[in-house]
This record gives structure tokens, sequence and C-alpha cells, in this order.
């Protein structure tokens, strides 16, 4: 008898388990994510550009926000490296000025206002910032 209440009372405490973590991973689930990790402060608008680029677009002082973010900028174009789908890929000349390439890598200047409709192209994988060589 008495080994048959530890029975019951166990399967109640596996069920309560259960059911809390069932409303904790559904509460989880039904909030958005960015408001229980204060630190991230948005999603990206664009998915394919680089989380600096989204950050320029948005920016109201393009100027001082290349700057202080290390992108190179000339005649209101920002310089981007893009990843294409095809080693074929030609960048029409609306969105900038195309410099090297190699493979499916392009390096150019675009202009900021024209990268969400650039990265919306099909063939286009992402468009990022270029690394560039630390000075000593």
């Amino acid at each position: 008898m008495h080994k048959k209440k530890i029975e019951i009372v166990l399967i109640f405490v596996l069920i309560s388990i259960v059911a809390i973590g069932y409303i904790g991973w559904h509460y989880l689930l039904q909030n958005n994510i960015n408001n229980s990790q204060p630190y991230l402060k948005s999603k990206p608008k664009y998915l394919k550009l680089d989380s600096r680029l989204n950050q320029l677009i948005q920016s109201n002082n393009r100027g001082q926000f290349a700057q202080t973010n290390g992108l190179k900028m000339k005649d209101g174009k920002v310089q981007v490296e893009i990843t294409t789908s095809s080693n074929s890929y030609k960048l029409p000349s609306k969105f900038g000025d195309k410099g090297s390439s190699y493979r499916n890598l392009l390096d150019a200047y675009v202009v900021i206002d024209f990268l969400p409709e650039l990265a919306s192209d099909p063939q286009i994988v992402a468009i990022s910032v270029p690394s560039y060589p630390v000075e000593q």
C-alpha cells in the first residue's frame, strides 16, 4: 500500500515537471527573443547585409557612422565585398562602381540607399564589409 502511494506521488511530480517545462518553453517561444536578451539591439533588417551595413543604412549620420566603424566611403558610396552565386555576375552600374573581382567575389563601392535593393537580387549571397590589413 505504501509503495503504491509513492508511485502515485512520483507520477504526479513527473507530470508537474513536464507541465512546467512545457509552459516555460511555450512562454519563451511566444515572446520575442530580443526581449529576453537586451544586449541584442534588433534583428538585421536585410539578412544578406553585414550588420554594420544594416546599421549604416539606418544611421542618421552615415559619414560619422562609417568613420567610427572603419567603413570606407567615396562620393556617398560605401566599399563592400559582394559574394554571388555565379562567377559571371555583372554589377549593374546603377548600384555603384565595381572594383576588382575573383571568382564569385566582387569588390565595389555601392550607393548606400541601393544596398537593400542589391541584397534582394537572388544571385547575391551576401554583402559584407571588406577586411582590411591591420596597420602596425
